[in-house]
């Protein structure tokens, strides 16, 4: 087998933060191979190396591309040969403010751009709707991109990243937002792919989320290869990380009288760019109860999270109360009291800035900490890191973090005013299982405190042991509501 891509001695710094070190690797034809590793290991910076989306460091080494037949260490003639779905990718089109349709996100991957900046060819409109149909999302194309469900929007961009044939598909963290059927398609799809000769680079946290044409592993620890071979090599016992225990706070606003629900919503119906997206929804959480939200891609959970939230209101004739108070509108108001993470509040933070001023955010409920920090506020910061083993973070620059790093950085900031009520939009996506185990821990301590948990997903195995109850949308209509345990 010809090698393509040969990494020696490579090494990667960023903002005199050393992510990869001393690399030797390389990808032969024929080979499909997957990159392993906790949060902050190098996953996403390696395969933006291979990508030749970045350089080596200066003085760090060889990388080298195999293209018809040339040796050369520019990655043009390669990088037009590759396809890549990545969390940063989806962020970027939020952070831009990028709306446009659907169908023009999946044609933008003929020429390699973000943005549809140029008009396709007849026969290009053809491939890009043979391969939305061969993804089950015809339905998707007229829609305007943002507002699509996480679920959603990742198959676009996997159509995106397939529609001008690729010869070596990149996929870092692939399952992350996708339903139990839009996995199984999604996985067929990979499948045939590398069936008919595209090779497969992936990352993950999930070992269920590897295709099975993966041919090849490789384990980063710290930036550095701690393990590579055949995929029949790869440990089918997966290492275990101490799980620290987490001690009892206590909500900085107590919650309301037992009677009073914390909140109370009735006859909401909720409209996005003029379509419909929650209908007729009418429920109440009440104090002492932790609820999951669950439905497919597209069923309006991260709505009715936005709804609560403050973000979004219901239409006229509708109504949402906020711990007994009906006049409880005030935006500010609300974010002192009701923390929220979500994959949309993650795209945002994209602009220089520490670990620790992240967490302090959490106080105003800004991007970004808009004014003079007091004491208390950065002690209490700095408390949080410290509680979670992450003091490591608090002068880095986020722009050199992992998705995950930021990720855990976005929960910490939710939950630093001691929250009346904590939502968490797939707050897991992204987190390796030793740190997930250690969120859930704390979301079971936070709920022993008095704090209310609402968390989407649709994972129900990640759920906090907390959460007894369970909402269940289809279509944008309540399907279910009551208890977990009798949850359909």
């Amino acid at each position: 087998m010809h090698a393509l891509v040969e990494l020696h001695n490579v090494s990667v710094f960023r903002d005199r933060t050393n992510i990869l070190s001393d690399i030797t690797w390389t990808l032969s034809a024929g080979q499909n191979w997957a990159v392993l590793g906790g949060n902050g290991v190098g996953k996403t910076t390696f395969l933006r190396l291979v990508r030749g989306d970045i350089w080596p460091s200066p003085n760090c080494g060889v990388r080298l591309f195999h293209v018809n037949g040339t040796v050369r260490e520019s990655p043009i003639g390669f990088r037009e040969k590759t396809g890549i779905v990545s969390p940063e990718l989806l962020d970027s089109y939020k952070r831009n403010r990028w709306n446009i349709k659907a169908l023009d996100v999946v044609m933008s991957g003929f020429f390699d751009t973000a943005y549809l900046h140029q008009k396709p060819k007849v026969e290009e409109m053809a491939r890009s709707k043979e391969v939305v149909a061969s993804l089950g999302i015809e339905e998707l194309i007229e829609k305007d991109f943002l507002s699509l469900s996480l679920g959603q929007a990742k198959r676009i961009l996997i159509a995106r990243a397939i529609v001008h044939k690729p010869t070596l598909l990149i996929l870092d963290e692939l399952g992350t937002g996708l339903d139990r059927e839009s996995h199984n398609v999604i996985m067929k799809i990979i499948e045939d792919l590398a069936a008919n000769g595209t090779q497969i680079l992936c990352s993950t946290h999930i070992k269920e989320d590897l295709p099975s044409a993966v041919t090849h592993f490789l384990e980063l620890d710290e930036g550095k290869i701690v393990g590579n071979g055949r995929k029949a090599m790869l440990p089918t016992v997966e290492k275990k990380g101490s799980t620290k225990l987490f001690t009892s706070r206590t909500p900085e606003y107590s919650a309301v009288s037992n009677s009073i629900p914390l909140i109370a919503i009735e006859n909401a119906d909720v409209f996005r760019k003029g379509k419909l997206v929650l209908q007729s929804i009418n429920w109440k959480i009440k104090t002492g109860e932790n609820w999951a939200v669950l439905g497919c891609n597209g069923s309006g959970k991260s709505t009715l999270l936005k709804l609560i939230s403050g973000d979004l209101a219901p239409a006229w004739g509708g109504s949402i109360t906020r711990f007994g108070d009906e006049a409880s509108h005030n935006l500010w108001e609300i974010r002192r009291r009701i923390g929220l993470v979500s994959a949309d509040i993650q795209a945002w933070h994209e602009y220089r800035q520490t670990g620790l001023d992240v967490v302090i955010s959490g106080f105003s409920g800004s991007i970004g900490v808009p004014g003079p920090v007091s004491e208390k506020q950065s002690r209490a910061a700095r408390q949080w890191l410290q509680d979670y083993d992450l003091e490591h973070l608090a002068d880095r620059n986020i722009q050199t973090l992992s998705y995950g790093q930021l990720r855990i950085l976005l929960i910490l900031r939710a939950m630093v005013i001691n929250p009346a009520m904590l939502l968490l939009d797939e707050p897991l996506s992204g987190l390796d299982r030793r740190i997930g185990s250690q969120i859930l821990n704390l979301l079971d301590s936070l709920a022993c405190s008095g704090t209310a948990l609402v968390y989407s997903t649709h994972r129900i195995g990640e759920l906090p042991m907390a959460i007894t109850k369970a909402l269940i949308l289809e279509n944008g209509r309540i399907d279910y509501c009551g208890d977990l345990e009798s949850a359909p």
